[in-house]
């Protein structure tokens, strides 16, 4: 009875999420998207923006309500009790946030006539450069860690050598979906729509961002943590215990900060060449 207990939030949180999936896009949330964006929602392109903004709430939250049961099944079968430290969840949210991204489609209707930049799509049009710069930098010193924690005190740490495999496919795996992101075509439609679909582009891009940063965060604690237990720590105690606060809590804060960030998409000037797709 004590553990149920203990889980009542993570219960609750997850029942609260079953309601959100079902539950219509709301005003303030559209309000809020657009602010975010600086994007006037017109009559042309709120209902793309309420598509996109149904469909990725969906995939996150079932992403982590997967990873919550798991991680409930995993801990059950290992101690003989369900219980979570959050972390399979967030990692669930991910994976649903990737699905959601690879699978979303034109926001346009089959057959209707595509439209060419004559510049390409940059990374930089969608998110700013420290974000870019900050994620490439946390995710390399995650590999460094993970990688020294392996083979300095091998073979106690097996732990670190599942994040350190984890770590190593999490930041691809995002570029792969941004680099789909970028390249998905564009409708030649009205000026509002094509600044809605700049606009979600970058919300996605900020979106799955943030969360690989919160995520390599997460892992450089884990690693850190696991040589802790084993009181075989390599690290003086000050630099364990700074990457255990950066890796834990301000990361994921810095990572949460940049996926609700404002960020107003910089627009290029499109040419149409006849049929040809963005």
């Amino acid at each position: 009875m004590h553990w149920i207990i203990s889980q009542l939030p993570g219960i609750a949180l997850a029942a609260v999420l079953v309601s959100l999936v079902f539950r219509d896009v709301t005003r303030s949330r559209l309000e809020r998207f657009a602010a975010r964006q600086a994007l006037d929602i017109t009559v042309a392109n709120g209902p793309v923006v309420i598509g996109y903004l149904a469909t990725t709430r969906r995939w996150r939250a079932a992403g982590f309500l997967a990873g919550l049961v798991i991680e409930f099944g995993a801990t059950f079968t290992q101690h003989g009790r369900p219980s979570t430290g959050g972390v399979g969840a967030l990692v669930g949210w991910f994976v649903g946030a990737l699905v959601a991204e690879w699978r979303m489609e034109s926001r346009q209707s089959a057959g209707v006539r595509r439209a060419a930049s004559l510049s390409a799509r940059r990374l930089s049009d969608y998110v700013p450069a420290w974000f870019v710069t900050v994620n490439v930098a946390v995710w390399t010193a995650t590999i460094a860690l993970g990688v020294a924690e392996t083979v300095i005190l091998r073979p106690t740490q097996w732990p670190a050598v599942v994040e350190l495999a984890f770590a190593a496919g999490v930041t691809p795996a995002t570029w792969l979906v941004a680099r789909r992101i970028l390249a998905r075509p564009q409708a030649l439609v009205a000026q509002g729509v094509l600044a809605a679909d700049d606009a979600l582009r970058s919300r996605s891009l900020h979106v799955l961002g943030g969360s690989t940063l919160a995520i390599n965060g997460f892992l450089a604690a884990l690693i850190m943590s696991a040589s802790q237990t084993l009181g075989a720590s390599w690290l003086p105690d000050t630099w364990s215990f700074g990457i255990d606060v950066l890796g834990a809590f301000i990361l994921p804060l810095l990572g949460w900060l940049a996926a609700t960030s404002p960020f107003a998409a910089r627009r290029r000037a499109l040419a149409y060449p006849s049929g040809i797709a963005a």
